[in-house]
């Protein structure tokens, strides 16, 4: 995966409403986010297929890093 997609994929995870991030269950937030994604970029099946890997890998640190109290994700540097 390319760096470019994966600073895309955390500015899309900043952006999203931190209770969709700790409320939605994994399947569903992963969707939402690709579905953002896809919507920003084409990607090809192999993208959304190791987007849709790599998101399920990060679940915990999306989620822990959402309910962390005053985390922002734009003072991230991915």
């Amino acid at each position: 995966m390319n760096p470019l997609l994966l600073r895309k994929v955390w500015t899309v995870i900043g952006n999203t409403q931190a209770s969709a991030l700790t409320e939605l269950s994994d399947r569903e937030l992963v969707k939402q986010l690709l579905s953002q994604l896809a919507m920003q970029q084409s990607l090809s099946q192999e993208e959304s297929h190791l987007l849709n890997v790599y998101l399920h890998r990060k679940m915990p640190l999306i989620r822990d890093l959402a309910d962390a109290n005053g985390f922002t994700f734009s003072n991230c540097a991915f």
